[in-house]
């Protein structure tokens, strides 16, 4: 491509026309954890699987994901979380991992204003330009166990209602609110991935195995 003209972006990709079912007939569902450097996003997901809190955890480096069998309205549900790096020169995930993502969720630091004020600058406009229009967003403040907030709740949930997104605070030392966010999130993404299978079965639908993983992938 010559000088200094761009090509246009694709469309979003539209993860919700293909649903994966594994050989033991668990629906896969995707959630990814994005937001600052340092918000809590590791602790987070450790917390929810291994129900351990570890105040030296590592640095996330790249992108990275953990599995947990949950169930959600009945439904065993392979759920994948994934961890993103936020350092200070990143601005979050590009298109590739927004593919066959259902959900995400913005992790702030309810003791750092600045990672809430960059839940505007940086964070939704990375799920505008990389995300589907069907993606379940959520907003999820942490470390509410710890002094020094600067993020009072009524500003963050007034900040979300005006978006119509849900948000809740939480805390990976304690426990508090972990369980109920993941799980919330989840079944938002389930609900937007059955509405939206149901609109695929609607049409003429067609089943083909995909061997590496033994999944059924429905197109």
């Amino acid at each position: 491509m010559s000088g200094n003209k761009r090509a246009e972006s694709p469309p979003p990709h539209q993860p919700y026309n293909r649903v994966y079912i594994n050989q033991h007939g668990e629906v896969g569902v995707d959630l990814m954890l994005i937001g600052d450097y340092n918000a809590g996003k590791t602790s987070i997901i450790q917390r929810f699987v291994e129900g351990t809190f570890d105040n030296n955890v590592r640095c996330t480096m790249g992108h990275d994901f953990t599995v947990k069998h949950v169930w959600i309205d009945r439904s065993e549900v392979n759920l994948r979380l994934w961890d993103t790096y936020g350092g200070e020169r990143y601005r979050g995930p590009g298109r590739s991992y927004y593919r066959h993502c259902h959900c995400v969720i913005i992790v702030y630091d309810v003791t750092n204003i600045c990672t809430f004020e960059n839940i505007e600058k940086i964070w939704l406009r990375n799920i505008e330009e990389y995300g589907s229009n069907d993606l379940a967003v959520m907003i999820m403040g942490t470390k509410c166990d710890l002094p020094g907030r600067q993020v009072d709740y009524v500003t963050a949930k007034k900040f979300a209602d005006s978006l119509d997104i849900p948000l809740i605070e939480t805390s990976s030392l304690t426990g508090y609110g972990i369980d109920r966010a993941i799980m919330s999130g989840a079944a938002m993404a389930m609900d937007k991935l059955l509405e939206n299978v149901s609109n695929v079965w609607g049409r003429e639908c067609s089943e083909s195995y995909r061997k590496a993983d033994t999944s059924c992938q429905l197109t």
